[in-house]
């Protein structure tokens, strides 16, 4: 992450200037608290703006593809949104920065919140930034997916031939499966990692249900066996959807809430300790 900004808050002085034959150019300064409280301030306004943003997008990207199920992710309705998501995080990214330059660091208790508060911040801003980044996509794979586990429920047979059948159920596969593969194959490279691990799952299941109506077609598995496979992938994907859409639960247990307020409070106290 590259530093943004540096803010530079005044250096607490020494006090009225006296003449030059009194004064001591080598003389430490005091860690500024004022500056610090103001930094973190500024810090928790970006926070709310990233907040502010982050619903804004996702309710973006769920009207839109309620209204076109198919419709292109790099429509405006969706990227407008999206762009301002992303100048909400790097100004964001820009305050959270800008803490390291802080002279009031130079007090061990104030470094200690610091460091515990910084850490957290980064795993919490990093999934946060992902998931809603990669929530267009996610969206729509929820509005793509779904159908594929569908084709054989929903198609009861038209031939006595097993093979014929599996055939069949092929072409409407493939077609049904298009554009889950697509928006799973773009969400598989989220930067966050339930994202990731939800559309790599998701894939597997898809391609694991293929394979059974290849074998199908093919004459190698029964009508029995293939249902068995068919009920097995199916639970696969309910249970990868499961395991790894937990994105709420995952981010509270990121947050930094708890540290970002102990760096607020210790901050105050030497600010009011003068």
């Amino acid at each position: 992450m590259v530093l943004a900004g540096i803010l530079a808050g005044a250096l607490a002085g020494c006090g009225a200037g006296g003449d030059s034959s009194t004064g001591d150019s080598t003389s430490s300064a005091k860690p500024d608290y004022r500056a610090a409280s103001q930094a973190i301030t500024k810090l928790s306004d970006a926070y709310g703006q990233v907040a502010q943003a982050d619903v804004a997008a996702q309710q973006a990207a769920v009207t839109f593809l309620r209204a076109h199920p198919d419709g292109s992710l790099d429509d405006d309705a969706i990227t407008s949104s999206q762009d301002q998501l992303t100048k909400a995080f790097a100004k964001r990214d820009e305050q959270r920065d800008a803490l390291a330059d802080l002279s009031a660091l130079e007090d061990p208790e104030v470094k200690k919140a610091y460091d515990a508060f910084i850490a957290q911040a980064v795993e919490q801003d990093t999934f946060n930034d992902g998931y809603y980044t990669a929530f267009p996509a996610y969206r729509a794979s929820l509005e793509r997916c779904l159908d594929v586990f569908q084709v054989v429920s929903d198609s009861p047979p038209t031939t006595s031939s097993a093979t014929a059948y599996a055939k069949q159920l092929m072409r409407r596969h493939d077609a049904a499966a298009k554009d889950c593969v697509e928006v799973l194959t773009e969400l598989s490279g989220s930067k966050n990692t339930m994202m990731a691990a939800y559309a790599k799952g998701s894939l597997t299941a898809v391609e694991q249900r293929r394979s059974v109506l290849a074998a199908m077609a093919a004459g190698d598995l029964g009508v029995g066996a293939a249902t068995d496979r068919f009920v097995a992938t199916t639970k696969a994907f309910n249970t990868n959807l499961d395991r790894n859409t937990q994105f709420t639960e995952e981010l509270n247990r990121l947050s930094a809430r708890e540290e970002f307020a102990a760096l607020q409070k210790v901050v105050a106290s030497k600010q009011q300790a003068g």
